[in-house]
């Protein structure tokens, strides 16, 4: 079963470290929406646990998160290191194990473009394809437990 842990981190703390921590100074928002759900995927899968609340849907572009989405500048300029997407951000809310976590996935996935990420995302059976049934993207919510046993299986890992 998965579960929520027990501290309150958001979407946007989440957001806001991969910026801040970022390995080239690339990250728009389209590829930091995929960047954040490759954190959600692995923690749920390291862990169990979801990192923070899933309100994931498909859109044509992969998983977007609505709330993340909102928060983001709408122009296709690159995020700068040092901005933040959430007021009073404070990256010590995170665990050790959290911080790895987003690390492994800047680590990773930082260095690819958008496009790849997309592509990725886009993966025959992926939680985006499987969910991807309306263009009323509210309708396209993508479950935890499809991200969980499409991510878990060794040829799919994150």
């Amino acid at each position: 079963m998965i579960t929520m842990q027990t501290h309150k981190i958001d979407i946007l703390d989440v957001a806001t470290y991969l910026i801040n921590h970022q390995n080239k100074n690339d990250y728009k928002p389209l590829k930091l929406q995929k960047l954040v759900f490759f954190v959600y995927a692995k923690n749920l899968i390291d862990t169990n646990q979801s990192m923070f609340n899933n309100d994931f849907e498909s859109w044509p572009y992969g998983p977007v998160s609505p709330k993340l989405y909102t928060n983001l500048p709408k122009d296709k300029k690159p995020l700068n290191y040092q901005q933040k997407i959430k007021e009073n951000y404070d990256q010590n809310i995170f665990s050790q194990q959290e911080k790895e976590i987003m690390d492994y996935v800047i680590e990773k996935y930082g260095p690819k473009t958008a496009t790849e990420l997309v592509n990725i995302t886009h993966r025959p059976n992926s939680p985006w394809e499987r969910s991807y049934i309306s263009q009323y993207f509210a309708l396209n919510n993508i479950p935890d437990k499809l991200i969980q046993n499409y991510y878990s299986q060794r040829n799919r890992k994150v």
